[in-house]
């Protein structure tokens, strides 16, 4: 993800994110210096600067020619903050009936895209402090995670989660990486069993990240299915080894 998409993931629109970029490349600057750099109408980038303003991520500058300036890249830890706190408020209200409702509706299978659905389900296995077994990950894997695979890593170290890890061929050094991690193991498998589908067990849990394109997350919750997969697991760690 290029900082570009993190803007965008975080509600900013197209134009707001080319206007609040250039602000950081060119320091305080007039609509007019803005809308050469962007090449975007001038109304658009007065509506652009508004909309950045009410975020708290822009400010005027009254000069004899107004200007604009964008706060540090640094400030939308604040921006991220004041969402947490409105979406506690949030929560407090309509909390209650989405657990009612949750509790009346269990779904053995659900489907969900992107890089948020990903962290949810990542996260969600560590909820019970039950052992998670993952068989079929990329060499690239952890690139396509992010950062959030280390706060994951963290979260599970401290909680004394244990962790089985099949990975693809050519990822020696993840392998190497990861056995070095207390409460891991990793192994890895032959090149004719590269999988581009990564296959988490945990308890009644199995929870499968397609990597072709953007990221696909299928979970399901079923007990008698999650054994077989915990079983077919089992076999493919045998056949696995371990790195040296």
């Amino acid at each position: 993800m290029d900082f570009k998409e993190f803007l965008r993931s975080l509600g900013f629109a197209k134009n707001e994110v080319e206007v609040y970029i250039a602000l950081t490349e060119l320091g305080p600057s007039s609509v007019l210096e803005l809308s050469k750099k962007i090449k975007v109408h001038r109304t658009n980038i007065y509506d652009s600067l508004r909309s950045l303003i009410n975020k708290g991520v822009v400010y005027s500058i009254d000069e004899p020619t107004k200007l604009f300036s964008a706060r540090s890249p640094e400030s939308l830890s604040h921006f991220l903050h004041q969402k947490e706190v409105e979406l506690a408020e949030l929560v407090k209200s309509i909390g209650p009936k989405v657990l009612r409702r949750e509790r009346n509706k269990e779904e053995k299978i659900t489907v969900t895209k992107g890089n948020f659905a990903m962290r949810e389900a990542l996260f969600s296995m560590l909820e019970n402090n039950l052992p998670i077994l993952v068989y079929g990950i990329p060499k690239d894997a952890p690139e396509k995670i992010g950062p959030i695979l280390k706060e994951f890593h963290r979260e599970r170290l401290k909680k004394k989660i244990v962790m089985k890890q099949i990975y693809n061929s050519e990822a020696g050094e993840r392998v190497k990486f990861l056995n070095k991690m207390k409460y891991t193991e990793a192994k890895m498998l032959p090149k004719k069993y590269d999988s581009y589908a990564t296959t988490n067990i945990c308890g009644n849990r199995v929870i499968i990240f397609l990597w072709d394109g953007e990221i696909t997350v299928i979970e399901i919750r079923d007990e008698n299915l999650a054994a077989p997969y915990k079983n077919y697991f089992d076999i493919l760690w045998s056949k696995a080894s371990v790195v040296k």
